[in-house]
């Protein structure tokens, strides 16, 4: 879900963009486990707000392969009290119903598995409208811990975390932040993929296989955080500030 026509809106549509993302992540992530798919016609549904177009349509191309886009008019009273409203889960909520609602428009023109996907809301919002879930973990016995890796999927940020336990797993040695971005799948999928032990260190790769963090593992079991990053960090998006744009974001 984005906005259209940005120059014509209320909303800060840069701000909503970021802002909403962690949702669309989450329901993308979860409806490719119930293995749905419409009427066949489309593969992603697409939801675009704007001041007052109302269209649904199948586009094709190799960015965006049969997509049911998805034209959502929402009134200017609306944008305003969504600009003023400091409440955190109002705004979940406003995400979630504007979803519903291109749901609905779409259904006027292709079958929309309107039900299930309005259980996945249900699901994001049984879970406290939470976007985590663990990445990996790694029992190292020469060094007596167990490491976590958490990712933490936000309308703000992105945050890959490590937790350093004992291997027991009942205390807490250490804990602390790997990476940092802001709330896109661009910014961080391709940042870590796997993690291996050389000698004293741990390190993840990234998706080229090349070393992206490196983990001093005597430090670590004695309950020190430590992270030894790329020097040409953030790798592909080197151009963006990621912590001036998290702040832009933050209301």
């Amino acid at each position: 879900m984005d906005a259209y026509n940005a120059p014509d809106m209320f909303i800060d549509t840069y701000k909503f963009d970021f802002n909403a993302r962690f949702i669309c992540n989450y329901l993308s992530k979860e409806v490719r486990k119930l293995n749905i798919a419409g009427d066949g016609t489309y593969k992603m549904i697409s939801v675009r707000i704007n001041n007052n177009l109302s269209d649904c349509r199948l586009t094709y191309g190799s960015d965006n392969p049969d997509v049911l886009s998805v034209l959502l008019p929402v009134s200017e009273q609306e944008q305003r009290w969504y600009n003023n409203t400091t409440d955190i889960i109002e705004r979940y909520e406003f995400y979630l119903g504007l979803l519903e609602k291109g749901y609905i428009l779409a259904s006027d023109f292709k079958t929309i598995p309107i039900n299930s996907l309005l259980q996945l809301h249900d699901k994001f919002r049984e879970n406290n409208y939470k976007n985590e879930w663990v990445w990996k973990k790694k029992l190292i016995r020469d060094y007596g811990i167990y490491i976590i890796f958490k990712c933490y999927f936000t309308t703000f940020d992105f945050r890959l975390e490590m937790e350093v336990y004992d291997t027991k797993q009942t205390v807490l040695l250490t804990k602390g932040i790997v990476l940092q971005t802001g709330p896109d799948e661009l910014f961080f999928d391709k940042e870590f993929r796997k993690i291996d032990v050389f000698d004293s260190k741990l390190i993840i790769t990234d998706f080229l296989n090349k070393k992206n963090f490196e983990f001093d593992l005597h430090q670590l079991s004695e309950g020190v955080f430590n992270v030894k990053k790329r020097v040409d960090e953030i790798v592909y998006f080197p151009a963006i500030n990621h912590i001036e744009l998290i702040e832009r974001i933050t209301w």
